[in-house]
């Protein structure tokens, strides 16, 4: 038997709320949907071959598929865990573990994955005392989504517990598993896509604001968490998947274009300016390698998708290269890149 660990500290994730899991589960799908993520495909079709993108991009990237977490490297693709359910894989720092979220009835818990032994260590504890259906299991069901591992051995993720208006927040969770609210200076409606710096200092993920019409826009913010103040990036434009650069001076981040589809630019932190690194490639999801050099994202080919990696010399980008497609490849889910 795996060791359990135990219940985080400060955030006992069965506690009863009077919050409803069916609203949260409509949140959470509506989120998902207006990013448009949400498919799980089958396809490989690129312009680029597998062996030429190997020979160029090194690491490992870590990606989730329907039958559970892979790795793709030099071209190859091994699986990490067969399990259904999965999502939002993520590499610890030295690679030796990995962060994901199991989805269950109505919630969602993290789970840490041992490499090296195959050991699955639950994190938080969602899963109602109850049996499912009654109203008990409703009050108490809670999710805990979009994790991120940053450098310096702090997560981060996602969840609606405790949220006074049932939107998610920001927690924050050290190495001893206690875990607290990352400080907030202001009101956001519900938020994903996080991405944490090297040293925690910052955040940056997505708020979806609600307009007076009754849409929403997806707005890219950074949030400083020594203050809690955040503010918004790339504002003038439909942002969302950011991802913090390895020194922390740039955020990659996707933007919906005016034709609906989807191209991935690089925000200077100090100046705001933006440089575009794909044109047309229907591109989200940006991940930066470890050491900045190159951003890989999910490309979207008549409703198939695909990982796709730029160069970054200077902050210029080259010319994208195809890394792989992947039957039942989850796009939401992202890819999480080490070179450990």
């Amino acid at each position: 038997m795996p060791r359990i660990r135990r219940r985080p500290r400060t955030v006992p994730i069965s506690d009863v709320s009077t919050f409803s899991a069916t609203r949260t589960t409509a949140r959470i799908v509506t989120i998902r949907v207006l990013l448009g993520f949400a498919i799980l495909v089958t396809g490989t079709a690129g312009w680029w071959s597998e062996t030429d993108a190997a020979a160029n991009v090194p690491g490992r990237l870590l990606f989730v598929r329907d039958t559970g977490i892979w790795m793709w490297q030099g071209g190859t693709v091994s699986r990490v865990l067969i399990e259904r359910n999965v999502r939002d894989a993520r590499w610890s720092p030295n690679a030796s573990q990995i962060m994901y979220v199991q989805q269950g009835n109505s919630f969602s818990d993290l789970v840490m994955l041992d490499v090296a032994s195959g050991t699955k260590i639950p994190v938080t504890y969602n899963e109602p005392p109850y049996e499912a259906g009654t109203p008990e299991y409703v009050l108490t069901s809670w999710w805990a989504l979009d994790p991120d591992w940053s450098s310096s051995g702090v997560i981060g993720f996602m969840s609606d517990y405790q949220s006074p208006d049932g939107t998610f927040q920001l927690w924050l969770m050290d190495q001893s598993f206690s875990t607290s609210l990352a400080p907030a200076a202001q009101f956001e409606d519900n938020i994903s896509s996080l991405s944490l710096s090297a040293d925690a200092s910052i955040a940056a993920y997505v708020v979806q604001e609600r307009q007076l019409d009754g849409t929403s826009i997806n707005r890219a913010v950074v949030r400083d968490l020594a203050d809690g103040i955040a503010y918004p990036i790339a504002s003038s434009r439909n942002a969302f998947d950011p991802a913090i650069s390895p020194d922390q001076q740039s955020i990659a981040v996707a933007v919906r274009q005016d034709n609906g589809g989807s191209d991935l630019f690089i925000v200077d932190r100090a100046t705001g300016d933006l440089t575009r690194v794909t044109k047309d490639l229907q591109a989200t999801n940006p991940t930066w390698s470890p050491d900045g050099n190159w951003l890989a994202f999910v490309r979207m080919i008549d409703y198939q998708f695909e990982v796709w990696a730029s160069p970054i010399v200077n902050g210029d980008p080259g010319k994208p290269v195809k890394l792989f497609g992947a039957a039942g490849f989850d796009a939401r889910s992202g890819i999480s890149w080490t070179f450990a």
